[in-house]
């Protein structure tokens, strides 16, 4: 692999609602772990997203 190009994680879930994900917000802390890749100065969250 060539230097300079990113690593890149999918992450992808089935039967989650982002109104009861943490990582969008939600009170509770259903999605600790993908809420903490999500807010790392390199993470991204795109709560928006359709399939």
């Amino acid at each position: 692999m060539s230097e300079g190009r990113p690593n890149v994680v999918w992450i992808t879930l089935e039967s989650v609602r982002a109104a009861n994900a943490s990582v969008c917000g939600y009170e509770r802390e259903t999605t600790p772990n993908l809420r903490r890749i999500a807010e790392r100065p390199d993470g991204v969250s795109l709560p928006n997203c359709f399939s």
